[in-house]
């Protein structure tokens, strides 16, 4: 038997036997810690398959396949907060890990901004977001898909060299969220995409690009030659740059690069920066601290779009709103 025969035969995507078995075990963490002492806990886990298949020089280069479980539990012991992981679901290990975050808490300062948030503001609107499309497994399928995109990059011109290649992938992850208020959610997700990188050379030198695309739905995703073509197009237009006068311009950014510039203020503005006064931003509550004309506006709940969530990771309730 081949060796993508075995992984094939390995992998058992998430069903709703799986999705129950998963959100009882984040049940007994959670009555775990109440039975030791904690004040308040939240735990979660994510249960999660990845298959992802490399071609470089119009060759397969790897099939690579990847599952993760992981338990995470954080205890309040009286605003002291202690945090521990386990893959281990056995009830010793259940018990022997809340007992190494109680100890952990018993350890720390107390801080007086630890603890859940108010239960008050915990999500109990669920909306169906539309993102599990499950399919089964197809590793030629992922092969064909990393190949096609390979070589449309390759064929694009003839100053595309041989690069990094492009890659197929697919996964699917079942995650439960719950805590001591009596918040207890799961959601299950999936993800396909494809991804091709571009190297393209002139006299000037080189220059390298990549393009990819991702959905929930496989048919939704941009085709594997569109995504080779685009990676190459993108490589090939940063050769032989031009000067230009100096003066003042109009600037458009590219869609790659936009949303760094939103990255550092989101980073500015965070919970966790400000109270460490790790960010420019410190004492700047009622402050103008951007352009009059940036409007940053919030959308949770797209259907069928990769990052759409009902709640945050603190189980808090999401709203579409301007930040």
């Amino acid at each position: 038997m081949s060796q993508d025969q075995l992984a094939q035969d390995a992998i058992e995507l998430h069903t709703a036997e799986s999705e129950v078995e998963l959100t009882n075990l984040v049940q007994q963490l959670l009555d775990e810690a109440k039975r030791q002492g904690a004040t308040q806990a939240e735990a979660s886990v994510g249960d999660s398959i990845a298959i992802e298949v490399s071609a470089r020089s119009r060759n397969i280069e790897n099939v690579s396949f990847e599952q993760n479980r992981a338990f995470h539990i954080t205890v309040y012991v009286n605003k002291r907060e202690g945090v521990a992981v386990t893959s281990d679901t056995s009830g010793d290990a259940i018990r022997d890990t809340v007992t190494q975050a109680i100890s952990i808490a018993n350890y720390t300062a107390e801080d007086p901004c630890n603890g859940l948030a108010d239960q008050d503001r915990l999500a109990t609107t669920f909306l169906d977001l539309d993102q599990n499309h499950p399919k089964q497994v197809d590793i030629d399928d992922l092969k064909t898909r990393a190949l096609a995109a390979d070589a449309a990059t390759l064929d694009y011109d003839e100053c595309i060299q041989p690069s990094y290649g492009a890659d197929a992938s697919m996964s699917a992850t079942c995650s439960v969220r719950g805590n001591s208020h009596g918040f207890l959610r799961s959601a299950r997700h999936t993800s396909y995409g494809i991804s091709a990188t571009a190297i393209a050379q002139s006299d000037a030198g080189m220059q390298s690009d990549y393009w990819y695309d991702q959905n929930c739905r496989s048919s939704l995703v941009q085709a594997p030659d569109e995504v080779g073509r685009e990676a190459a197009r993108r490589a090939k237009r940063r050769l032989d740059p031009q000067t230009i006068a100096t003066g003042s311009y109009p600037v458009l950014y590219d869609a790659y690069i936009a949303p760094a510039f939103i990255s550092e203020l989101l980073a500015g503005i965070s919970g966790g920066s400000l109270y460490r006064d790790e960010t420019y931003l410190v004492d700047s509550l009622g402050q103008e601290v951007a352009a009059k004309s940036l409007t940053l506006r919030e959308y949770p709940h797209l259907i069928g779009r990769m990052y759409s969530r009902n709640f945050d990771t603190d189980a808090v309730q999401t709203n579409e709103k301007t930040i």
